[in-house]
């Protein structure tokens, strides 16, 4: 796919992709665009323009393999970017699906044993996502932002390194069932619906389950292609800052 350079006008990619705007906002970058280009934004804004590229392609193409020299401030700013994810998917995106399904189910046929079952998948995708983030605040970000800033001139020695490493080696983290609950709900009422329900209810569920569902599949690429092989390399110049 063609990927987004810093001449191009956000704007026009912006109508191109609508679901880069909640990425866009993690940024501080909200709707009003004009027709300034990519870099001429960034710069109003004080933000990394290759960094800001980066994460918007990553997003787009799974298959992305842009080489990003990797920097104390980018690190920190990895940090702060996924943050910001896991709040929109705690305070905005899971709040929304609860809302659709509310009126969904209120709406719908109660005989119907698939339409029983969503809110249950939901409940428990809510918790595995819950755990997912809260684990990220309390241990892994923290963790990642002290190495990052107590380990600055070591990270700058690695910085022969990009952002995009392989992580194949990397121990995988537990594992988080909220991509897979996402998919067996939404097989389940593109499948299984059946009975009295509201169309545009469900496709507003449907709607909003699928931008949860891109959105958490990009971060998780990301945090196994970038963040934890540059955890992996900042604990390795950790340990060799001791032995030394």
């Amino acid at each position: 796919m063609l990927h987004i350079k810093q001449e191009h006008i956000l704007s026009d990619v912006v109508q191109e992709h609508i679901s880069l705007i909640p990425i866009l906002s993690r940024f501080g970058i909200r709707l009003g665009l004009k027709e300034l280009t990519i870099q001429e934004i960034c710069e109003a804004k004080g933000l990394d323009t290759d960094f800001l590229l980066h994460i918007l392609n990553s997003y787009l193409d799974p298959d992305f393999k842009g080489a990003l020299s990797l920097t104390p401030e980018r690190a920190l700013l990895l940090a702060d970017y996924m943050e910001r994810s896991n709040a929109f998917y705690r305070f905005a995106q899971l709040p929304n699906i609860e809302v659709h399904l509310h009126s969904f189910v209120k709406r719908s046929s109660q005989g119907n044993p698939a339409i029983q079952t969503v809110p249950h998948v939901l409940t428990e995708l809510k918790r595995s996502l819950t755990a997912r983030v809260e684990a990220d605040e309390k241990e892994l970000l923290p963790h990642f932002r002290e190495l990052a800033s107590d380990l600055g001139r070591r990270i700058t020695g690695l910085s022969d390194s990009v952002l995009v490493v392989d992580g194949s080696q990397l121990d995988v983290e537990a594992e988080d069932r909220s991509e897979a609950l996402l998919s067996d709900v939404m097989q389940v009422l593109v499948r299984h619906i059946s009975g009295d329900f509201d169309d545009n209810l469900i496709y507003g569920l449907l709607y909003s389950l699928n931008a949860l569902k891109i959105d958490l599949e990009s971060n998780n690429r990301l945090r196994q292609s970038t963040l934890l092989p540059i955890l992996h390399l900042m604990e390795q110049a950790e340990s060799q800052s001791r032995e030394e």
